[in-house]
C-alpha cells in the first residue's frame, strides 16, 4: 500500500511541473515592461530552481519507488514463501496430528494389552501359587512315602540279613545233620551186625538148654493201648507217586525232619532241608534249569522271606507267596545293579533302582 501512495505523490508532482511549465510559457508570451520581465525572469528562475528541486526529489522518489518496489517484490516473495511454508507447516501439522491420533490409538491399544497382560500375569501367578502348593503337597507326600518305603526297606534289609543268617545257620545245621545222618547210618549198620551176632549167640544158647515146664499164667483182663508216633530214619526210600527217592528222618513213614529228596534218575529237582508231615518245610531246592530257591515252604510252595537265584547269576531276596515273588524285595542282576521295591507275580511294580 505504501508503494501505491508514493506513485500517487509522483504523479501529482509531475502534474505540478507540467502546470508550472505551462505558466512559464504563458508568461513568455506576454509583453511586459523590463521590470516585469526581470521579475518574471526572477520568478522563472525560482520556478526552474523549484522544478530542478522537484526533479531531484522526483528522481530520489523514483529511486525510492524502485527500492520500495524491490522491497515489495522481496516481501511478496517472502510472503509467498511464507505462505508455502505455512501450507507445508499446516500439512505437516495435520500429518503430525494424524500421527498423534494414531499414536494415541496405539497407546490406548497398548494400555488395553498391558491391562490384559497384567490380568494374565495375575492369573498365572495365582495358578503358579496353586501349582506350587500342589507340588509341595505332592513332594511332601512323596517324601513321606519315600521315608515309609525307606523304613520298610530298612526293615526288609534287616529281616533279609536275619533270614540270611538263619539260612546260613540252617545250611550249617543241615550239613551237620547230614554228617550226623552218615554217622547214624554207619552206626545202624554196625548195630545191625551186632544184632545178628547177638541173635545167633542167643539161639545157640537156647539150643543147648533143655526145655523147662512152663506154668500157665492168667493174663490181665484189662489192657492199656498206647498210641505213639513212630519216628525213624530211612535211606533211599523210593516213592512211586512222584518218582523220587528220600533219605532222612521220618514220622509215621513220611519225611519229617532233616532229609534229602531227589528224582529217581538222579537228575532234575533236589531238595535238602527240613520236612514236615511229608512236605517241604525249609531248605534249599535246586531245579533242573540250575535255579536255586532257599527259604520256607507252605504246602510245598515257596511262602515267606527267601532267596531265588536265576540261571544267569542274578538273584532275588525278599518276600514270596504261592511260589512267586510277591511283596517287598531286592532284585540284583548279573552286573550287580539293584532294584528295590514292591513285586507282584514275579513283576516289579514300584520302587527305586540303583546302579552298581
Amino acid at each position: 500500500m505504501e508503494n501505491f501512495k508514493h506513485l500517487d505523490t509522483i504523479e501529482r508532482i509531475h502534474e505540478q511541473i507540467d502546470s508550472l511549465d505551462k505558466e512559464i510559457n504563458s508568461l513568455k508570451s506576454l509583453a511586459m515592461p523590463q521590470i516585469g520581465k526581470d521579475a518574471l525572469t526572477q520568478v522563472r528562475r525560482e520556478l526552474e530552481n523549484e522544478g530542478n528541486k522537484l526533479k531531484t526529489n522526483l528522481y530520489e522518489l523514483a529511486k525510492k519507488v524502485v527500492s520500495l518496489q524491490m522491497e515489495y517484490d522481496e516481501r511478496l516473495t517472502r510472503q509467498v514463501s511464507t505462505d508455502r511454508s505455512a501450507a507445508n507447516l499446516k500439512k505437516n501439522m495435520e500429518t503430525l496430528q494424524k500421527q498423534f491420533r494414531d499414536e494415541q490409538e496405539n497407546t490406548q491399544q497398548l494400555r488395553i494389552q498391558i491391562h490384559e497382560l497384567n490380568e494374565q500375569k495375575e492369573q498365572l501367578n495365582q495358578l503358579s501359587l496353586q501349582q506350587q502348593k500342589e507340588q509341595e503337597k505332592q513332594l511332601n507326600a512323596a517324601n513321606i512315602k519315600h521315608k515309609q518305603l525307606q523304613e520298610k526297606n530298612n526293615k526288609l534289609e534287616n529281616s533279609l540279613k536275619e533270614k540270611e543268617t538263619q539260612m546260613a545257620t540252617c545250611e550249617s545245621t543241615i550239613s551237620s545233620l547230614q554228617h550226623t545222618l552218615e554217622k547214624q547210618k554207619k552206626t545202624k549198620i554196625v548195630n545191625f551186625l551186632m544184632g545178628i551176632l547177638l541173635g545167633a549167640a542167643i539161639l545157640s544158647f537156647i539150643w543147648f538148654i533143655p526145655p523147662q515146664p512152663v506154668e500157665p499164667t492168667i493174663a490181665s483182663t484189662s489192657t492199656i493201648d498206647k498210641q505213639t508216633d513212630s519216628y525213624g530214619y530211612t535211606e533211599e526210600q523210593a516213592s512211586s507217586i512222584d518218582n523220587t527217592i528220600y533219605t532222612g528222618q521220618t514220622k509215621d513213614g513220611l519225611p519229617h525232619g532233616i532229609g534229602t529228596k531227589k528224582n529217581t534218575d538222579g537228575q532234575g529237582d533236589k531238595f535238602v532241608g527240613s520236612f514236615k508231615d511229608g512236605a517241604f518245610y525249609y531248605g534249599v531246592r535246586t531245579f533242573e534249569n540250575g535255579k536255586i530257591y532257599t527259604g520256607p515252604y507252605i504246602n510245598n510252595q515257596a511262602n515267606g522271606v527267601g532267596s531265588y537265584q536265576f540261571g544267569d547269576g542274578s538273584r532275588y531276596i525278599g518276600e514270596f507267596k504261592d511260589n512267586a515273588m510277591n511283596g517287598y524285595g531286592i532284585y540284583i542282576d548279573e552286573k550287580g545293579n539293584k532294584t528295590m521295591g514292591e513285586f507282584k507275580n514275579n513283576n516289579f511294580i514300584k520302587g527305586n533302582s540303583y546302579e552298581n
